[in-house]
């Protein structure tokens, strides 16, 4: 086992137990894999896109979730998916995706969320949650925390990583490296799978594991001298996941005057290149079978990642090649296919179509209408959370309560 970083114990005038937050992991075909979860409420939480399988795939997808208490740690079957309509495999930028479960609860518990890491955000916290399951049996092992500086001044996470480069408000970065919670598990040391910040005593979930840049001609992850690890700050996606759960989102900005983008399509800065020869991106499940046989295929380019999905399609593409004639045909019907996805999110719905694919409709008709009431209703998200977010009411008092009668009666036009 290689430790690259000494660990630190977490240490505050007031002892603070990261097991008592919020925190899901996330469930593939039964397996337990490396991805952990940004809980949002009882019915959503944020993941990393590059944990999920496009549109049709076969992959059965479960959370286990604990909301607060090792007492009240409950398993759900994913019942909705919505991928960043910006997500790239490729560079990872918009590496994000809110998930939807247990939709019939009634009561929603919100769990707070840091935004605008420039307001007081006086440490990053990095967690490794450990789960056990056996059978209906679910166990939470101690999660493993380090605590470190912002690292924005660090040069090898802007060299290591192009998106990190051109998005660095949006991304955390550390070297810091996590022991794995088993041998079976993983064989080497892995990256922590979520961050944290303190904000006036309090903490605060920030943001999910991306990607990790390994540096050298290693062909192992274990045996790698030079890595970072990057994650997606969730601070200007707080309104793209209120639009896709219609709900509000309790999130803590630190200053009743400023607030996170207001934009549900916010999208980052696409990268001017792939970064620098002999890097490898890493990103995904990092408990797979793939890294697990000790490959993780260094690219020359800089340009593959390297968990399944992304495999798959470097693939494809690279078969595309062989004909000059397929690739042009390939690449038209790439191009439809994104200006497609550009206009609303990637929804997998087993049941129903969400609603929020009525709700951003194209303006065409009586939808223009739709559409400048959909800005009033998100707003009101907006505004309504930011209350919630500033108060110590219950989550599910008069304040949800008045949201949902003033929602309901600009959809009928009361």
């Amino acid at each position: 086992m290689t430790t690259y970083r000494h660990r630190q114990t977490f240490t505050r005038d007031t002892v603070i137990d990261i097991s008592s937050i919020g925190a899901g992991v996330l469930l593939n075909n039964g397996t337990l894999t490396s991805c952990e979860l940004g809980v949002i409420d009882r019915k959503a939480a944020y993941a990393s896109a590059d944990c999920l399988e496009p549109s049709g795939s076969d992959s059965l997808y479960e959370v286990v979730v604990n909301f607060g208490s090792s007492n009240d740690t409950e398993r759900f079957h994913v019942e909705k998916i919505h991928i960043h309509p910006d997500y790239s495999s490729s560079t990872k930028a918009n590496n994000i995706a809110v998930i939807q479960f247990n939709l019939d609860e009634q009561t929603v518990k919100t769990s707070p969320i840091g935004v605008l890491r420039e307001l007081l955000w006086e440490d990053l916290v990095f967690v490794r949650r450990s789960l056990s399951i056996s059978g209906e049996s679910i166990s939470w092992g101690q999660p493993q925390v380090a605590v470190a500086n912002d690292s924005s001044n660090d040069t090898d996470c802007r060299t290591m990583s192009s998106v990190y480069a051109a998005n660095s408000y949006d991304f955390a970065c550390t070297e810091l490296i996590a022991a794995s919670p088993s041998e079976q598990l993983s064989k080497c040391d892995i990256p922590y799978g979520s961050v944290y910040t303190h904000m006036n005593g309090q903490l605060y979930f920030v943001g999910l594991f991306s990607h990790l840049s390994v540096s050298g001609n290693s062909s192992s992850l274990c045996s790698s001298s030079n890595q970072r690890s990057y994650f997606t700050l969730v601070s200007d996606f707080v309104f793209f996941a209120a639009a896709q759960t219609q709900r509000a989102i309790d999130f803590y900005p630190a200053n009743a005057t400023v607030f996170p983008t207001l934009n549900a399509s916010y999208a980052m800065q696409s990268p001017g290149g792939h970064g620098p020869d002999s890097i490898s991106v890493v990103a995904g499940d990092m408990y797979s079978e793939r890294l697990q046989a000790g490959d993780i295929s260094v690219s020359t380019t800089g340009r593959d990642s390297a968990n399944g999905g992304s495999g798959r399609r470097a693939v494809v593409a690279g078969i595309c090649g062989a004909v000059s004639g397929i690739v042009l045909l390939c690449l038209v019907l790439f191009l439809v296919h994104m200006f497609r996805a550009r206009r609303k999110p990637q929804t997998v719905d087993p049941y129903a179509q969400s609603a929020i694919e009525e709700m951003l409709a194209p303006t065409t008709g009586t939808s223009r209408w739709m559409r400048r009431e959909s800005k009033i209703r998100l707003a009101n998200i907006l505004r309504y959370s930011f209350r919630l977010s500033q108060s110590s009411l219950d989550p599910t008092s008069d304040i949800i309560s008045s949201y949902t009668h003033r929602d309901r009666a600009i959809e009928d036009g009361r």
